[in-house]
């Protein structure tokens, strides 16, 4: 059997376990040994008596009336109107708590409950913790201080607790050292897969504990309140916490959601609530994506039912329309709902407030207001034209385009972009994929063009004449166009920009090639990549080539002139070759 759910104790174990559940995502667990005096025994003793003294307090149901020698047996929780339970006893001065009847007990016992004059709400009580684990043959060390809020009870006794605080981990042979420093909440009637005993008494400091093991976990209790002590130990694993401080502060419950929503949405919001309400929150409106909590998407549909309502969790009710394209570059807070005020939210989360009209920059521009309880945020985009300009030259003669473009057509893929890191090159086929954007406007217009500059020309000298054009496109790289170290371009991208690195110039040409109907992959090597299109029987003798999936495709370097069309670099051959990735065939 379990240990009793005991609405003050129970909620005490599950700190401990919640805690050290952060801290253990991968260190080594040993088996549980579990401590001799909770192993289960036959009986094999006499019956003994159990006499409640409540003082007041009524126990449930099912309490025992009496225990088997050589039995472990559980005690019952007692209620008192708002009086706290602080346990049970064996001496009427309240000196000596008692858990349960352990298996070496005998004879008759009589137990006194002990009441405190407080709720259990406000309660709080902070500890250091000192521990550290080893991965490999390196150890590291933890240490910190902790603080626990008891900040609202469910209708069911479960108890909402905040904690917060900071924890270093410190690694002194590697060098390595890092503080996670943060508040969260969590109910504390969560299952949990430690089973606690109680094993007896300790005293620490003066005060006299019950203690409770699974066999990993020890803790003195206090009073059935404060957890005045946990020792952990598992394998590598060892952590001690130890009560720095405990007592009550004012603590009210009543709060105004977090709740968020995406332009043109509104949210019906129901104000203020108390922690642990059961609270229904509706989008209305054009273009609902579903309710995502804490970034994770909870539902589909327009309402979310929240079971117990949380202060520090985000309620996001998102939108799936796109930005909106502002008339001229001025931001105008009294053209939005509200109080006249806006937020605007840089890359880095630095918020500046907008009383009154600005001037912004070409570019997207994430804006935020609060209407009626609920954060608004949308995204406005400043609009800018280019002409991309490019001139090339195939078969000893000239050939030039120009393309109309604007930032709001331009910005549309990268702003759909599922993922948002731009670094990838050996991510998965869907993370590549996704810049392989064969029916991009600007993709479409540039294939026409030079299908209809090159009619006439055979299959290969089509190749030849696309890829040249993509090759005297400039070479830019990812530091002087985008500031970053890495970084991959979308097609319309590159047009805008005006250049690109390697697989920027490769997905272009692969893009523009498919829409023209050739087979073509992109090839991902150690520090480059390169277009392998499937030329058939037009290849000749002389052209690099490569088989993949029983397909042989031809190398196509789309930043190099001086290799000619199909030939490649020392260091780029078959056997080179990390990763291939197929463009996919155009839908339009």
């Amino acid at each position: 059997m379990g240990r009793t759910v005991n609405a003050g104790a129970a909620a005490l174990v599950v700190v401990a376990v919640a805690v050290l559940m952060l801290l253990l995502p991968t260190w080594p667990q040993s088996g549980t040994d579990v401590p001799s005096d909770v192993v289960p025994v036959e009986p094999v003793g006499d019956r003994y008596a159990i006499t409640y003294v409540t003082d007041g307090g009524e126990l449930a149901g099912d309490a025992p009336a009496s225990y088997l020698e050589g039995e472990y047996t559980e005690l019952p929780h007692c209620v008192n109107g708002d009086r706290y339970f602080e346990g049970w006893f064996l001496d009427a001065d309240l000196t000596e708590p008692l858990g349960a009847v352990t298996r070496t007990m005998s004879g008759d016992i009589t137990l006194y409950a002990s009441w405190g004059d407080f709720s259990r709400l406000g309660s709080t009580f902070t500890m250091d913790l000192d521990g550290g684990y080893t991965i490999g043959s390196v150890p590291y060390s933890v240490e910190g201080t902790l603080t626990w809020t008891y900040m609202a009870v469910a209708d069911n006794g479960a108890h909402y607790v905040q904690r917060s605080g900071a924890i270093t981990y410190t690694a002194a042979s590697v060098g390595f050292h890092s503080v996670s420093d943060r508040t969260h909440g969590y109910w504390t009637d969560e299952p949990s897969d430690s089973v606690f005993r109680y094993i007896g008494n300790g005293e620490v400091d003066g005060m006299v504990c019950e203690m409770w093991s699974d066999g990993e976990e020890t803790q003195w209790l206090y009073r059935n309140m404060y957890p005045v002590r946990m020792e952990y130990s598992s394998g590598t694993s060892y952590q001690t916490y130890t009560l720095v401080s405990a007592g009550h502060v004012e603590c009210g419950t009543p709060f105004l959601p977090d709740v968020m929503c995406g332009h043109p949405l509104t949210v019906t919001h129901p104000g203020e609530c108390l922690i642990g309400d059961t609270v229904e929150l509706t989008a209305v409106g054009d273009g609902s994506a579903g309710w995502y909590v804490d970034g994770e998407l909870e539902t589909a549909d327009r309402t979310l039912t929240v079971d117990r309502i949380d202060p520090l969790k985000t309620y996001d009710a998102r939108s799936d329309s796109v930005y909106t394209v502002l008339d001229g570059n001025v931001l105008d807070p009294s053209e939005y709902p509200g109080d006249g005020t806006l937020e605007m939210v840089d890359g880095d989360g630095s918020v500046t407030t907008v009383t009154g009209p600005v001037g912004l920059d070409p570019g997207i521009h994430r804006v935020r207001y609060v209407d009626s309880g609920t954060t608004v945020y949308l995204d406005v985009l400043v609009d800018e034209d280019r002409v991309f300009t490019h001139r090339w030259t195939y078969a000893g003669r000239m050939y030039s385009m120009e393309l109309p473009m604007d930032l709001a057509t331009v910005a549309r893929d990268s702003y759909d972009d599922p993922y948002g890191d731009r670094r990838y090159q050996n991510g998965t086929p869907d993370e590549v994929g996704r810049y392989m954007t064969v029916d991009n406007t600007y993709v479409v217009t540039v294939a026409d063009r030079l299908a209809a500059m090159g009619e006439g020309m055979d299959g290969r000298s089509m190749a030849e004449f696309v890829l040249r054009f993509v090759q005297e496109i400039p070479y830019l790289s990812d530091t002087s166009s985008r500031g970053e170290t890495e970084f991959w371009k979308y097609p319309s991208e590159t047009l805008w920009d005006g250049g690109g690195d390697c697989e920027d110039s490769s997905i272009l040409y692969g893009c523009i090639m498919e829409r023209l109907g050739y087979d073509t992959c992109l090839m991902v090597f150690y520090d480059h990549a390169m277009v392998g299109v499937a030329l058939g029987d037009l290849n000749v003798p002389g052209d690099d080539t490569f088989t993949h999936d029983g397909t042989v495709y031809t190398f196509a370097e789309t930043t190099n002139t001086v290799l000619g069309y199909w030939s490649t670099g020392r260091g780029y051959a078959e056997q080179d070759i990390l990763y291939v990735y197929g463009f996919p065939e155009p839908a339009q």
